[in-house]
């Protein structure tokens, strides 16, 4: 997340998927989180990572409580979908933490977070769409196919500098 690198965060900390979700995606997004947390010269096994069962707002509102009430608490939290980054939004604001003041949240796949000014990355929706229309398509493979699609960081509302 070079974002949130370049603009001072160091305390990092994330909310995913568990690692045994049924879904590769999860499981790519969060090594891509991974990925950057090492590049931004930080050492993974130090960034808490809260891991949920569901992908949903109140999973998202008990791992932002469990991970906010850390000390020292994390400035930024990734999250590896949109609603657990609205839930944490919602455990900072039951918490009194002013988003992005106190802290910054990033989700991931751009879904619900216009309107709530999250800060996410967006996926190529129709590249991926027409990529499985041509799948469904086509022939049978022999092999399965792998495609690697763009990504895009989109900056709105829920990330700043953390406080000094």
């Amino acid at each position: 997340m070079v974002g949130l690198h370049d603009d001072g965060h160091t305390g990092w900390a994330g909310v995913a998927r568990q690692q045994g979700a049924v879904f590769e995606a999860m499981r790519r997004r969060r090594s891509g989180y991974q990925e950057a947390c090492e590049e931004a010269g930080l050492d993974w096994g130090d960034v808490p990572f809260f891991e949920v069962a569901r992908n949903s707002r109140e999973a998202g509102r008990k791992a932002g409580h469990a991970l906010l009430g850390r000390e020292p608490r994390p400035t930024a939290i990734l999250t590896n979908t949109d609603v657990l980054a609205l839930g944490v939004l919602d455990a900072a604001a039951d918490l009194g933490l002013t988003v992005p003041a106190d802290l910054s949240v990033v989700g991931f796949s751009d879904s619900a977070a216009e309107e709530a000014g999250l800060t996410t990355i967006r996926q190529a929706k129709k590249e991926i769409g027409e990529a499985a229309g041509r799948l469904l398509l086509s022939p049978p493979a022999d092999a399965p196919e792998r495609t690697i699609f763009p990504h895009e960081l989109i900056v709105r509302g829920s990330t700043a500098p953390p406080p000094a």
